[in-house]
């Protein structure tokens, strides 16, 4: 062979080589990164038991309606926000200010500044449902924060540091959070399915585990889509997400980096003319407390350039456990854009790096909610198939703890099995797991 001829075929050898092996590096974050976890941890943990300014209710207070999730600006500052609900004949609120204080008695949502005094209150009967990758929850209990926020949550308070500050608390009433979720439609309780799951991988727990990342080729894009914010209650968020996550063995608690399929980015914004992928990396409360949900900044492409997230693009789902914290990020590896959040668990022994289970998930709509028939719904309204590999389970030091087995479900109970073309093949096992669709 001539020497050109034999560099091509070195070059194609070792390209096939590179395909062949597992990236084992793959979503290990930075020292820089873990160092600048560390700062914010003990940050966190030294202001997480500092007492909270007294609330100062009003008699009267201001009620405001809510159109979906709440929204926290690191740039919304106090004043600004109470004015423009002073000046509003008709106040509708998204956006909270930096250091918002909520509370949550299960029936009225009482928002306060971080001084204390009540900005405003909200009927959580009048606020839609929004659907989350965990289930469906009232829109007042739904926040977005921004990337690289701490979660730190101790029974029925959590608190949100960000750049080392304490930017939102979260507080409720469990007897009352119970209450709204079951007036909610809300039918399924811990530890059981929720409805919306279409199919699904799942590992049996796993003894200790410090990462799990996972990759996937964005699907074939649904080729009908429904406005589900008619009829009562009316259901706002994602009509489908994909996503590889990590969940307690009891079921309650749930880091999950996401891609989502049509939603809006936030309750002031009309929805899109054309459905939009997002990423977004989430984490739900426990249900037996407040269960809320958060969310990192929710990310459609790159705005500087209109390019958005797209079928085909290489996503990339990383869950990494680093001195009592847990780093949650999806990755458009295509376009180089992340959302990511922090999640501490020294606060819990619940969610930390034992005993969790590993999921592979596809997830539509809350079937419950909208009354979902095989008559007027098909595999047209949900994704393609979804082919997750580069799968890597290691334990804390680094050493692979891949299970023998991903098991693959179907939610038939919900989910026509027929009308929507489901099947799951784990054969290939650990090098993939497939979940099939009729979308194709």
């Amino acid at each position: 062979m001539k020497l050109r001829e034999v560099s091509v075929v070195m070059l194609a050898l070792l390209l096939a080589a590179m395909a062949m092996v597992p990236m084992v590096s793959a979503g290990e974050i930075s020292q820089s990164d873990k160092v600048q976890m560390a700062e914010l941890n003990a940050f966190a943990a030294s202001e997480n038991s500092k007492p909270l300014p007294q609330l100062q209710y009003d008699k009267s207070p201001l009620m405001v309606s809510v159109t979906g999730e709440f929204q926290v600006n690191v740039n919304a500052q106090n004043s600004p926000v109470r004015s423009r609900i002073a000046t509003s004949a008709t106040p509708e609120v998204s956006q909270l200010p930096f250091g918002a204080i909520v509370y949550d008695s299960g029936s009225i949502t009482t928002v306060f500044d971080p001084t204390g005094k009540q900005l405003f209150a909200v009927d959580d009967a009048t606020t839609p449902l929004v659907s989350t990758p965990d289930g469906s929850l009232p829109a007042t209990s739904v926040f977005e924060i921004p990337d690289n926020s701490l979660i730190m949550e101790n029974q029925n308070t959590i608190n949100v540091f960000y750049d080392n500050k304490r930017i939102l608390t979260v507080m409720g009433n469990p007897a009352g959070a119970r209450k709204k979720t079951v007036s909610k439609m809300k039918t399924y309780s811990p530890g059981t399915l929720s409805p919306q799951w279409i199919e699904y991988g799942e590992t049996a727990p796993i003894s200790s585990i410090g990462q799990f990342s996972a990759r996937y080729n964005v699907p074939k894009k649904p080729t009908l889509t429904k406005n589900f914010t008619t009829g009562h209650p009316s259901l706002d968020g994602s009509q489908s997400t994909i996503w590889n996550g990590l969940q307690d063995r009891n079921g309650t608690y749930l880091l999950q980096p996401v891609l989502e399929w049509y939603i809006r980015h936030n309750a002031g914004d009309p929805y899109p003319y054309e459905a939009n992928w997002s990423i977004a990396t989430w984490w739900i409360s426990p249900w037996e407390f407040n269960n809320n949900g958060f969310h990192s900044t929710r990310r459609y492409g790159i705005p500087s350039t209109g390019e958005l997230v797209s079928t085909g693009d290489l996503m990339q789902g990383n869950m990494y456990y680093n001195a009592g914290s847990w780093s949650g990020a999806i990755t458009d590896l295509t376009l180089g854009i992340s959302s990511s959040l922090q999640l501490n668990t020294t606060q819990s022994s619940n969610l930390t790096y034992r005993n969790l289970r590993a999921y592979t998930v596809l997830e539509g709509w809350d079937p419950t909610i909208i009354g979902m028939s095989t008559t007027n719904f098909n595999s047209n309204y949900i994704p393609g198939n979804i082919t997750f590999g580069n799968i890597i389970i290691n334990d804390r030091d680094g050493n692979s703890v891949i299970p023998s087995g991903m098991p693959g479900y179907i939610n038939s109970a919900t989910w026509d099995v027929t009308s929507y073309g489901l099947s799951v093949t784990n054969t290939s096992w650990p090098t993939s797991i497939k979940l099939n669709t009729g979308n194709i």
